[in-house]
C-alpha cells in the first residue's frame, strides 16, 4: 500500500567529513490510512554486492490515503567503493536482526 519514488542520492563533503544523503518520497497508494515501516538503505558496489545497510525512521508513522511525505537518510563516511543505493521498506524485526549481526 506504500510506494517509494523520486529516490535520489548524493555525496556531500563538509570539510574533512563525507556524507551520503538519500532522499525520496513515500506515498500511500491505498484508500485507507497506512502505517509507514522503517526504511532500509543499502550501499552497493559496482557488482551489486551490498557494502553497508542501515535503517532510518520515516518522518511520520502513518499516512492518510494518497498522502505523500519526503524522507531523508544520511550516512557518515560511506564506503569508498559504493556505486549505487537500494531503498526499501523493512519491518522492525528485520531491522533488529540486522543490528544484532553487526
Amino acid at each position: 500500500g506504500l510506494q517509494l519514488s523520486a529516490v535520489e542520492s548524493g555525496l556531500i563533503e563538509d570539510g574533512a567529513n563525507r556524507f551520503l544523503v538519500v532522499e525520496g518520497d513515500v506515498t500511500n497508494i491505498t484508500r485507507s490510512k497506512a502505517t509507514v515501516p522503517l526504511i532500509e538503505v543499502a550501499v552497493k558496489d559496482a557488482a551489486g554486492a551490498t557494502l553497508y545497510t542501515w535503517t532510518t525512521e520515516p518522518p511520520r508513522a502513518s499516512l492518510e490515503p494518497a498522502e505523500l511525505i519526503r524522507f531523508r537518510a544520511r550516512l557518515a563516511s560511506p564506503p569508498e567503493k559504493g556505486q549505487s543505493v537500494r531503498v526499501r521498506f523493512t519491518s522492525n524485526a528485520t531491522a533488529a536482526n540486522i543490528a544484532s549481526m553487526r
